[in-house]
């Protein structure tokens, strides 16, 4: 055999036997990591096949679903909806492609429902022919106290407190004594939240 094919052979052999090499480790020890990077898109639309857990407000004694997944018309494709839209935003977060934030994140494993503590009810809904379904998150956010943040921090609030008549008054009286404005720091606070199943 010439001995540049010789060469030329032995060469494509060793680069193929590094290329199985290579993907066997990949499929062995990287397929989890490979999974959970935020760019992945495959993983990004398989969340959409199930329901994903909602997020509650359940300060104050309310209920109120700031954060659920509905069931798009004519498809088996769950879309997530947030029904107060920026009145929760801080709170709620969001959870897109480019990855998640807030209770979205915190709580990743409960609302996708691959917790530790859902295995046995996963198992028991694949033995029944159960989809699967994420766990519902509960938080001590007030609704009331939340809404009431969001009116006080809007700008049309803000133009109206300019206006107000005791402004007018405080500027048409040189004797009157200072007084206290009232003013209240209203942002919007996240708080812990605790998980359970929905039933």
């Amino acid at each position: 055999m010439n001995r540049a094919l010789f060469r030329l052979s032995l060469a494509c052999l060793v680069m193929f036997v590094l290329l199985l090499l290579n993907v066997n480790y990949v499929q062995a020890f990287e397929a989890n990591s490979l999974a959970n990077r935020p760019g992945n898109i495959r993983v990004f639309d398989q969340q959409f096949q199930y329901q994903r857990g909602s997020i509650i407000a359940a300060g104050g004694g309310q209920n109120v679903k700031i954060a659920v997944s509905n069931l798009v018309k004519g498809t088996n494709i769950y879309q997530r909806s947030y029904p107060f839209g920026p009145v929760y935003a801080p709170v709620t977060g969001y959870d897109s492609i480019f990855g998640k934030t807030g209770i979205e994140a915190a709580e990743e494993k409960d609302l996708a429902g691959t917790a530790s503590n859902l295995t046995v009810h996963n198992l028991i809904g694949l033995l029944t022919g159960k989809p699967k379904e994420g766990a519902t998150v509960y938080t001590t956010i007030s609704a009331k106290a939340q809404q009431a943040a969001r009116w006080a921090s809007s700008p049309s609030t803000r133009r109206r407190a300019r206006s107000w008549p005791w402004r007018r008054i405080r500027h048409s009286t040189p004797t009157s004594t200072p007084r206290s404005t009232g003013q209240s720091s209203t942002r919007s606070t996240r708080s812990c939240a605790t998980t359970r199943r929905s039933p």
